[in-house]
């Protein structure tokens, strides 16, 4: 009996230093917004657009026939041949 009440007690201690490493690692929020998600923190990093990404969009200005390709912060590649404006991820 006493080797089951021994693992229960390490399991429930090695739970509580997982739970303190995740406590004091975890990211802070320097913004005080009130428009912030409660999981803000939990989310990763910047994206970052892979080499070669022209990170613009297709759209069709007024006056226009066809559409072009307009800059954006979108992770897309856009390429306007033909009158025919395609885009791909990045």
């Amino acid at each position: 009996m006493r080797h089951p009440l021994k693992m229960a007690v390490r399991l429930v201690v090695l739970a509580a230093l997982v739970a303190s490493m995740q406590v004091m690692t975890g990211p802070a929020s320097h913004d005080n917004s009130p428009y912030l998600s409660a999981l803000s923190d939990l989310a990763g990093g910047a994206v970052i657009a892979a080499p070669g990404c022209n990170t613009k969009f297709c759209a069709k200005e007024p006056g226009r026939k066809t559409p072009t390709c307009h800059q954006s912060t979108s992770l897309y590649n856009c390429s306007a041949s033909g009158g025919v404006c395609t885009i791909t991820p990045c």
